[in-house]
């Protein structure tokens, strides 16, 4: 028997940030079943495809899992691709799964680990100017003194 399947979108989806689906899987056999995941008619072009939270389920009557699938969005726009659930005995149903992606709005600032390095030299490069700044405003002091 097909499960019940229904997929959310946790944050709103922003090119480049992480995205994350909630699918939620509800087993309506009369007896336990394990489905392996997976994902079908997905194009890498628009999202890559980090990882499931699992890769498979195994469910008792009526029972409920949640299975986070997560994304990095490469470009704005619809967003489509199938959630595959295939029992131990071969049994497979699609769910299709449509989202939006937006386009990040205004100035944005992605802190990775070379954001970090440029951040610290920056502020070396500050500090050595104003200590420029400082040695040649006392040498020009020192010279008025001596004069």
């Amino acid at each position: 028997m097909k499960p019940a399947v229904n997929a959310k979108l946790v944050n709103k989806a922003y090119v480049g940030d992480i995205m994350e689906v909630n699918i939620q899987v509800t087993n309506l056999d009369n007896s336990k079943v394990t489905y392996a995941i997976g994902l079908e008619g997905y194009n890498s072009e628009i999202a890559e495809f980090i990882a499931f939270s699992t890769n498979s389920v195994t469910l008792e009557v009526g029972e409920t899992a949640i299975v986070t699938a997560r994304f990095r969005p490469i470009l704005a726009g619809e967003f489509t691709f199938d959630v595959s659930f295939t029992s131990l005995l071969g049994e497979k149903f699609n769910q299709p799964v449509s989202l939006t992606v937006y386009e990040e709005e205004g100035f944005t600032f992605d802190f990775n680990d070379n954001m970090v390095l440029y951040l610290l030299a920056g502020v070396l490069l500050v500090f050595i100017i104003l200590l420029f700044v400082l040695i040649s405003v006392a040498s020009r002091k020192r010279r008025k003194v001596l004069a």
